[in-house]
């Protein structure tokens, strides 16, 4: 029948080519190529195989994984090529579904070595960072993985100076400032596009050059942003500490 045939799920062909020197996966010699290389290059396909069939369109959706099955059924080699067939579990065609079910198979030299079975939702970007709010404790002081990361601050002369920060947290941003030169502050921006106001500032008793500015009255909007940047780039020091990480 026509509409069965309709009907039926595409199954794409991937191939890997596991490149022993990225040192992402690579800390010593493998004879093998690690599970982790194949789960990654399955995710890989994920998102092409929906992108390019399921009418999803890129950028536009993510996918958020709920819950994931690999089985090895034996050692796959970086000596020869390795495929992954794709498709969905059921073999179902489905169009802009919301939540997704697809399964690779693993094979080389026409032996099947493994299998991967993904479950996920569809998430639209214009949501997602809304649902990946956490729930940020305003008492917590965050520190930056890259120290050297900065914003800037504005005058209510108009004045504008890039200062490096310590820390921030949904109640405010701790500066760097070595050459002690600014003053009135009115604002910061973060990131170069979102501006924070500023209803006060302090010195730091423990260090000097340190200055902690209190945000203004935060909408729900900048509340998310802060949130967004905490979860992306910024860690809760004190308790790495106190595990000795």
């Amino acid at each position: 029948m026509i509409s069965a045939i309709q009907s039926a799920a595409t199954v794409y062909s991937y191939f890997l080519f596991n490149d022993t020197e990225n040192q992402y996966f690579y800390k010593k010699n493998h004879e093998h190529v690690p599970g982790m290389m194949l789960i990654e290059a399955a995710r890989q396909a994920v998102y092409d195989y929906v992108y390019s069939i399921s009418g999803h369109v890129f950028k536009e959706v993510s996918i958020s994984m709920t819950s994931l099955e690999v089985n090895f059924l034996g050692y796959t080699v970086s000596s020869y090529p390795v495929e992954l067939l794709f498709s969905h579990k059921d073999h179902v065609r489905r169009y802009k579904p919301k939540t997704i079910e697809k399964k690779a198979w693993f094979y080389q030299r026409g032996k099947l070595t493994g299998t991967f079975c993904l479950v996920g939702g569809i998430i639209p970007m214009s949501i997602f960072s809304r649902l990946r709010n956490e729930n940020y404790a305003k008492a917590h002081d965050f520190y930056p993985f890259n120290k050297d990361i900065s914003l800037k601050v504005l005058s209510d002369s108009g004045k504008e100076l890039c200062k490096k920060i310590v820390s921030l947290s949904l109640t405010g941003v701790t500066i760097e400032d070595d050459e002690n030169d600014i003053t009135n502050i009115s604002s910061v921006i973060l990131q170069d596009k979102y501006e924070f106001s500023i209803k006060q500032y302090e010195v730091k008793e423990a260090n000097n050059n340190w200055h902690h500015l209190i945000f203004d009255d935060l909408s729900k909007s900048q509340l998310l942003t802060l949130n967004n940047m905490i979860n992306t780039s910024f860690f809760q020091r004190p308790m790495f500490e106190a595990l000795d990480i």
